[in-house]
């Protein structure tokens, strides 16, 4: 076998091998699964995971089934704006937050109250729309052709071995890291397959930021539904109790949106950052 360092077809169903490039490796990792079953006259694997240039000056990471957000511009490693694992559930609930915002709006024409409880539910919309839509374009690109690269940026790719113990680690119930046997890797197995994390520390910054964003959206909201009752108790306005009590409770429910996404946070940034200290146990 003359072909470069990768994953391959084992010997054993569902299961790729690593081939250092002269050799196969004891090394070996689940089969990602297609779409829809492959024709039996179908070639037995398609394009093996990597970094493949999608334009002159982009390279992208294909995980053996689809494209993913991960992509090297201008020499530089990060990820797409905007982007999901779940496009499908982003197009879903950017429908609910559209639906949501339809009703408030209503309401607040109707009751002749100002719309400001629809400002969350809009940008919560355009957001989810917005990943659903670049996520999709993304994975509709064509599978890549040729032989993948591997920039010095994204080095040591997984699958690499450098010393004995080389194999995924687990960094989490769900996920696990390429330990080389001397060094950790910028790439994680999940349920979606292998992923590069060299982005984590500028999305790890960027939702601290939404989350604050959030935060004051959420106490704003609970402030404003405050005022909107004591200025609907002295005036005796029914439409005003109501908006209070819609911006209230909105509020709250945002606010635990926010701690949600603060225990996330947490949680994504032991996954996403390499680990300062060595594997203590193998997955197996």
């Amino acid at each position: 076998m003359t072909a470069g360092p990768g994953w391959y077809e084992a010997d054993r169903p569902g299961m790729l091998r690593w081939w250092d490039g002269t050799q196969w490796t004891a090394h070996e990792a689940p089969m990602p699964e297609r779409r829809h079953p492959a024709p039996a006259a179908a070639e037995a694997v398609g394009p093996r995971p990597g970094w493949y240039r999608v334009r002159p000056d982009v390279v992208r990471w294909w995980d053996g089934r689809v494209w993913t957000a991960s992509r090297i511009r201008n020499d530089r490693v990060g990820i797409d704006g905007a982007a999901t694992e779940s496009p499908a559930f982003a197009w879903a609930m950017g429908g609910v937050f559209v639906a949501l915002t339809a009703m408030q709006t209503t309401f607040a024409v109707t009751s002749g109250a100002q719309p400001f409880t629809a400002v969350s539910s809009v940008v919560l919309a355009a957001l989810f729309l917005a990943m659903a839509a670049q996520t999709t374009l993304v994975r509709r690109e064509p599978a890549p052709r040729g032989e993948p690269i591997d920039p010095d940026a994204v080095r040591p790719l997984p699958g690499a071995v450098e010393a004995s113990a080389a194999g995924w680690y687990p960094v989490s119930r769900t996920a696990s890291r390429w330990w080389t046997g001397s060094r950790w890797t910028g790439y994680l197995l999940t349920r979606w397959g292998v992923r590069p994390t060299f982005h984590a520390e500028r999305a790890l910054a960027t939702q601290r930021i939404v989350v604050l964003l959030l935060a004051v959206v959420a106490v704003g909201a609970v402030v404003a539904g405050i005022v909107m009752l004591g200025f609907a108790t002295r005036g005796s306005d029914p439409a005003s109790v109501v908006g209070g009590w819609v911006l209230i409770i909105g509020g709250v429910l945002f606010g635990v949106l926010v701690a949600a996404l603060a225990v996330a946070s947490r949680s994504q940034t032991r996954v996403l950052l390499i680990p300062s200290e060595p594997p203590s146990a193998p997955t197996g």
